[in-house]
């Protein structure tokens, strides 16, 4: 399922996520917290909790946010 947010921002699924970062045409951003991604994670993401979100710091080209439930993403992506 796809979700238009904004113009530049939408949900996609795990599969094409996958097909973006497989094919370097995109990074995976983690923005849970240490604790929770220390827990579980995907290999490839790069953490960057939004409690210290520093969008200056992200890298260039397209960015795909992940956290628990989407919340966190979302205010990532804003």
């Amino acid at each position: 399922m796809t979700t238009t947010v904004a113009s530049n921002v939408r949900e996609i699924s795990p599969s094409e996520v996958k097909a973006w970062v497989d094919s370097g045409s995109a990074t995976l951003i983690d923005v849970r917290e240490p604790d929770e991604a220390a827990a579980e994670r995907i290999g490839c993401a790069k953490l960057m909790p939004l409690s210290r979100f520093d969008s200056t710091s992200l890298p260039p080209g397209r960015v795909v946010f992940h956290c628990a439930s989407g919340r966190r993403s979302m205010e990532a992506a804003a």
